[in-house]
């Protein structure tokens, strides 16, 4: 199927900037992976339901050490619970100094 003239013009138009918008996309991803190599802090936010490898890494950018918070929220420690994802190791430190275990008494 052949389109006439202007919409073909249109349509080619709009593909070359899908194809450069991909490029981009995917330049970005990658200078975002290698932003974080070797970062423990990644890898919280990958507990999280919903969080790929991009997203989680934007996360953990911004929050950088989970640690500088004085006590990690309430709602993230069931939020973990949900996945079958081993908790990491800093978060579990971390919620044992902002949640000890009761001592029996």
């Amino acid at each position: 199927m052949v389109l006439p003239a202007p919409e073909n013009l249109l349509l080619k138009a709009h593909l070359e900037i899908l194809d450069h918008l991909q490029l981009q996309v995917g330049n970005s991803e990658k200078w975002i992976q290698e932003a974080v190599i070797g970062n423990q802090a990644v890898t919280s936010p990958r507990t999280i339901l919903g969080l790929g490898k991009v997203l989680s890494a934007l996360v953990a950018m911004e929050i950088d050490d989970i640690h500088r918070f004085s006590c990690l929220s309430e709602s993230y420690v069931p939020m973990s619970a949900w996945f079958p994802a081993p908790m990491p190791q800093v978060v579990k430190s971390a919620m044992a100094t902002c949640y000890p275990p009761a001592t029996a008494g």
